[in-house]
């Protein structure tokens, strides 16, 4: 009869243990998902989370997955200046978007700054009267910088979207 409880509790324990590490096996699934999810809810956030890091660490290049609006992003800050070459990669049944990156005589980045204005979870809209103007010193009358806005016409700099009377999202500020 002792023996019989012993063995029974033995089996609980057992059952237990193997319950938990099927819920860990599910919970390690869940996590992985949600983490790929997390990656594809916000591209334009990771895209110039890349753009940074890539200048920070002084490389020559910047890489990340393909979207349109990357590459409308990417165009912009080619038609500014800011960036030299755009290419479309095919790779492994995924495509990236590679971006060359400048810099200057003195090997400083010619992107200062990268900022989201909005996000997926907070959206900011203004009129074409409203759209900020990117002054990162104190006292200079001109724009140093750019605004990216998502216009009913496509994305474009602030400096376009004031001139044709567009008002938008404000997607993010580059200077």
């Amino acid at each position: 009869m002792v023996e019989e409880e012993v063995i029974c509790e033995i089996l609980v324990c057992v059952g237990f243990v193997l319950e938990k590490k099927q819920v860990r096996a599910k919970y390690l699934e869940l996590k992985k998902r949600v983490g790929k999810i997390k990656y594809l809810m916000d591209t334009i956030g990771n895209f110039l989370t890349q753009i940074r890091n890539s200048l920070i660490a002084k490389k020559s290049l910047a890489r990340d997955r393909y979207s349109r609006i990357n590459l409308a992003i990417a165009k912009i800050l080619k038609e500014e200046g800011y960036v030299g070459e755009i290419k479309k990669i095919d790779a492994d049944k995924k495509n990236f978007l590679e971006i060359e990156l400048k810099y200057n005589d003195s090997g400083e980045p010619l992107i200062q700054s990268v900022k989201r204005i909005s996000s997926p979870g907070k959206h900011f809209y203004v009129n074409y009267k409203k759209i900020p103007r990117v002054k990162p010193l104190v006292g200079y009358k001109e724009e140093l910088g750019i605004v990216i806005i998502s216009t009913s016409k496509g994305l474009m700099t602030g400096k376009e979207a004031r001139r044709r009377h567009l008002g938008g999202e404000l997607i993010a500020e580059i200077y």
